[in-house]
């Protein structure tokens, strides 16, 4: 019987495993040159918007917030527009659910 075809579920779990058997074998997944290269790119968007290592953070931690509680989506809105990273009127409307993932994550790698 052969192996059905590789899902974006497959993948996923597959970059999980990997993930958790570079944890347990000690290695840093920092090191990864993705990872870098990703860095790299997060940097460059940092410098872009003039956004620092903290400031990212404290959008990070809001985030986490926001998608755990959505009435704290308006203060992650507030603090972007503090930052001059968003437009007031861009940025109403519904939870940007994918726009919260991302600062969360990043704020992890600075």
């Amino acid at each position: 019987m052969a192996l059905p075809p590789p899902t974006n579920n497959n993948v996923a779990l597959q970059q999980n495993a990997d993930v958790m058997q570079a944890m347990q074998g000690g290695s840093n997944p920092m090191d990864d040159p993705q990872m870098q290269q990703t860095q790299q790119m997060l940097i460059q968007a940092m410098n872009q918007f003039g956004i620092t290592p903290e400031q990212l953070k404290q959008l990070g931690q809001l985030a986490e917030m926001s998608i755990q509680d959505k009435q704290a989506y308006p203060l992650f809105l507030q603090k972007l527009r503090d930052f001059g990273m968003a437009d007031a009127e861009k940025m109403q409307g519904e939870v940007d659910y994918q726009a919260l993932a991302i600062f969360a994550t990043a704020a992890k790698m600075v």
